[in-house]
């Protein structure tokens, strides 16, 4: 909890959704750049791809941990190096640092954010998250 540096005590944030109603996605700011995140329920880590994080690094204050490790998703395994972002990121009014990020070491140049995956390890963050898909919201608390 010392790592959420700014925010309420808690806040309700919109989900978006596209044209798979299946699907939710949120924003957050990393290095003064909005990213689109895919929330993940089955996730249990923050990661993007390598033309993501190529995109924001520059000027970005983090740590290579060096940790390299496959990490499986439906039916892939993907080589994830992890990073620790030290300055602080943002979801709606909320600032946290020393998010840990895994980026998986594929590359999708035409779509940098496809790959972009916000799940459980990120909200480990903050004492408790309340998802309502039916409003698409999650409900955030500090």
């Amino acid at each position: 909890s010392e790592d959420i540096i700014s925010g309420p005590k808690s806040k309700e944030i919109n989900l978006m959704t596209n044209d798979n109603a299946n699907a939710f996605f949120l924003n957050l700011t990393i290095n003064n750049q909005k990213v689109k995140f895919h929330f993940d329920t089955g996730c249990s880590i923050f990661t993007m791809n390598l033309s993501q994080w190529d995109k924001i690094k520059k000027g970005l204050d983090y740590q290579d941990l060096n940790i390299l490790s496959d990490v499986k998703a439906v039916g892939s395994s993907y080589a994830t190096k992890y990073y620790k972002i030290l300055e602080p990121i943002h979801i709606d009014e909320f600032s946290i640092k020393n998010v840990i990020i895994g980026v998986t070491q594929i590359t999708s140049p035409k779509e940098p954010e496809k790959d972009n995956l916000i799940g459980v390890g990120f909200f480990k963050k903050f004492s408790n998250v309340i998802w309502n898909m039916e409003n698409q919201t999650l409900e955030i608390y500090k």
